[in-house]
């Protein structure tokens, strides 16, 4: 399993979840403890949809 923290959760976190899941692994992303950048606004909710559709478990 990989469990995702860190910033930026629309750039960084988002794609080492991403390349987890495409490896095969179970990925959780906690969503307390990292944080969106969001240079253009919604980003951040785009990521987390993203996330979401790609298998990813977003954990409070």
């Amino acid at each position: 399993d990989v469990v995702v923290v860190g910033l930026a959760l629309d750039y960084c976190v988002k794609a080492t979840a991403l390349d987890a899941v495409k490896n095969g692994y179970e990925t959780s992303v906690v969503l307390g403890a990292t944080a969106a950048v969001d240079l253009e606004g919604g980003d951040g909710d785009r990521a987390m949809t993203e996330l979401e559709t790609a298998g990813v478990d977003l954990v409070a």
